[in-house]
């Protein structure tokens, strides 16, 4: 016979004490190492708020929610972890595999599961999760988890968890519509101030392969992937970007971010690619430099809605050129473009490559401040660049 439970409410401060079902005593074994106790690894769950709700009830449906958690525990613990219901109420969780922050979210989530199914509701899941400070042979003491910083780990712990299966889709290969398989992936490439010649942010660098050799594409053939596919590539490489942003462990001014006009000519990849960019936001103490390919045959009232809508997310508004020879030009006054960028493609000489680049500085500085020259052969070229009008490059690799 089960004896009755007293209501886990306490001050923050205070410890809560719960007499044991007899008989439970033996099990606790594996619950009193003074070392998973003093290090936070046992916690304690309270179904209290599943009681009080069924009242009267109680009696009858304790039974059935002892089997619902029993189920749900050994569905959801990994081998070496451990769970005992000492009361009626009253359920011990050991973790021993995980951080103590880590053991404590675990025993929220599963908690929330349980209320979830007889309440219709979690509200109260925060406040019934226990750190537990001693077990006895008849009694546990438990102290209250500060439920402000608790939810603040599980929002925490949930964002990190989404970051990963976000980034495993980003990477993992996918068939196109054309019916190759793609991969992307993303460089980090250092963002050099032209005039000053120092490195003032960096650029989330799109590489995309494809094929059975897994050949890295050229633009143009990026370029041709119909808009389901550029948004997915899109999509990819910001995703990787920002995860190896955040693996360096330090911020940095600005970061350019890359987008196709194919991505922003709908609803939906919009908004994937804002939602993105208020995530790249967090990585750069300035800003984000958003960068938009494809732009040479985009219509321009379209192009224009498009920049302004990412216009408010950004430093300013960059538009790279794939292909040159296509641009009319005086199309791309009034969209809101600040700044016009080239990938540098590969020449035999010096002089060939400055050359290059001082043509297309002068043709980009007719509709926009700012000239941005990606995959710069060395840094030996940039006061020469600069003479030549443009204002920002990239090294390549």
């Amino acid at each position: 016979m089960t004896q009755p439970c007293q209501t886990l409410r306490h001050g923050p401060d205070e410890v809560a004490t719960r007499v044991l079902t007899a008989g439970v005593g033996e099990a606790l074994a594996g619950f009193q190492d003074p070392a998973l106790v003093h290090s936070g690894q046992v916690n304690l769950i309270s179904l209290d708020a599943v009681a009080e709700t069924f009242g009267s009830r109680w009696t009858l449906q304790a039974m059935r929610v002892e089997k619902f958690v029993e189920r749900l525990l050994t569905r959801e613990l990994a081998p070496g972890d451990g769970f005992l219901q000492v009361s009626p109420t009253d359920v011990l969780i050991s973790l021993p595999g995980r951080e103590p922050e880590a053991a404590q979210v675990a025993c929220l989530r599963y908690l929330r599961q349980v209320l979830q199914h007889f309440l219709g509701s979690s509200a109260r899941a925060a406040e019934s999760v226990y750190g537990v400070i001693s077990v006895d042979s008849d009694r546990v003491e438990a102290r209250p988890l500060d439920t402000a910083e608790l939810l603040s780990r599980e929002q925490a712990a949930d964002l990190e968890r989404e970051r990963e299966a976000a980034l495993a889709r980003a990477t993992e290969p996918f068939i196109a519509s054309h019916g190759r398989k793609v991969r992307v992936a993303c460089a980090l490439e250092p963002l050099i101030n032209l005039s000053t010649g120092a490195s003032i942010g960096l650029r989330l660098a799109q590489h995309v392969h494809g094929g059975t050799d897994d050949a890295l594409l050229s633009v143009e053939a990026v370029s041709a992937f119909a808009g389901i596919d550029r948004q997915r590539v899109d999509w990819s490489t910001v995703i990787h970007g920002l995860a190896q942003h955040r693996e360096r462990g330090q911020q940095t001014p600005t970061l350019i971010v890359s987008m196709s006009y194919a991505s922003l000519s709908s609803q939906r990849g919009r908004t994937e690619m804002v939602g993105l960019l208020q995530q790249a936001r967090q990585h750069a103490t300035l800003g984000v430099i958003c960068e938009v390919s494809g732009v040479e045959g985009a219509p321009h009232a379209q192009l224009q809605e498009a920049v302004a809508i990412i216009r408010p997310l950004s430093l300013f508004v960059v538009g790279r050129i794939d292909s040159p020879s296509q641009v009319v030009w005086s199309h791309l006054r009034g969209t809101g473009l600040r700044g016009i960028a080239f990938d540098c493609p590969p020449f035999e000489g010096d002089a060939v490559f400055l050359g290059w680049a001082r043509a297309m500085t002068a043709k980009a500085r007719r509709v926009a401040s700012s000239v941005l020259l990606y995959g710069v052969p060395s840094i030996g070229f940039v006061s020469r660049l600069a003479e030549a009008g443009a204002t920002h490059a990239t090294l390549a690799a």
